[in-house]
């Protein structure tokens, strides 16, 4: 790839076919597979070298790759110190461009130097408040690459998408990390116990749940709790959520109205007896079901 052709940031329909392009390859991935995919398919369809998304490390500038996607393959996910590198700015909530001589700005930055980097463009990831950075997602390359204010709307609704995952991933391993404490109580419970998130996705699923739902964990983790459920609570459950929403709700444990009934993993309706907890994790609600 040359070194002195200059990239041009993409016109409307350009960028347009870009955002298609980088939503369809990430469309069906969740987790560690959708940073893989985000980070390729971003490099293909912007034609730079390096595509990159992190996540910050407890306080400070200490960030962690989730992905990185460097000059035609996968590379190894490290940890890093961004103060002195041109991500920093980026981690304190601002867009970041360089078009050029980026290594020049950042000589403590040897990665640049080494693999002669020019232009580096970065979004950060905020929390939905819009408060909190908790990682970025970044594309350099070894040409200098000019971009526009439609360039830079379709890397921040990427990165807003790459932001939800990321919220998704950390509160699944909080989740995970809680269960691995708790594996005992959790393994031996008699009631199913499932967490979901505020999106109905499954994050947490103990041994008794594999056996009421006859449905493994692998399978039902990370997928839409509406499966295992019937018309009927499907409809209570909506309910609830609308009045959990409301201005002043309290509800802190609700019993499922008598009568309703659960589908197991092979589609079969049997009847519960449950309860429904609201619980909050990273600042975003969870629900917990236990039958």
């Amino acid at each position: 790839m040359s070194t002195d052709r200059p990239r041009s940031g993409a016109g409307a329909a350009d960028a347009d076919e870009a955002f298609r392009l980088v939503a369809q390859a990430t469309s069906f991935a969740t987790g560690e597979d959708f940073f893989r995919r985000l980070v390729r398919s971003l490099a293909s369809v912007l034609d730079v070298q390096v595509a990159f998304v992190t996540e910050v490390i407890g306080e400070g500038l200490r960030v962690r790759m989730l992905a990185s996607w460097e000059r035609g393959r996968f590379a190894e996910n490290v940890e890093f110190d961004a103060s002195v590198t041109p991500c920093r700015d980026v981690l304190d909530g601002r867009f970041t461009h360089y078009d050029d001589g980026v290594a020049e700005l950042f000589p403590e930055d040897k990665y640049l130097a080494r693999e002669g980097i020019r232009s580096y463009l970065g979004v950060p990831l905020r929390d939905r408040e819009d408060r909190v950075t908790l990682g970025h997602l970044a594309i350099m390359d070894s040409r200098p690459f000019a971009t526009d204010e439609r360039s830079l709307l379709v890397l921040q609704i990427i990165g807003a998408r790459a932001r939800g995952e990321l919220e998704h991933l950390r509160l699944e391993n909080a989740l995970r990390d809680s269960e691995q404490r708790l594996s005992t109580v959790l393994g031996s419970a008699m009631d199913a116990i499932v967490t979901i998130d505020a999106d109905d996705r499954i994050v947490l699923y103990n041994d008794a749940a594999e056996q009421i739902f006859a449905c493994p964990r692998d399978s039902a983790l990370g997928t839409d709790f509406a499966r295992f459920m019937s018309g009927k609570l499907r409809r209570f459950y909506a309910e609830f959520r609308r009045d959990f929403a409301e201005p002043g709700s309290r509800r802190r444990r609700f019993w499922v109205p008598p009568g309703l009934t659960a589908l197991r993993g092979d589609g079969s309706e049997f009847p519960i007896d449950a309860t429904i907890s609201p619980l909050e994790l990273d600042r975003r609600p969870c629900f917990t079901f236990i039958l």
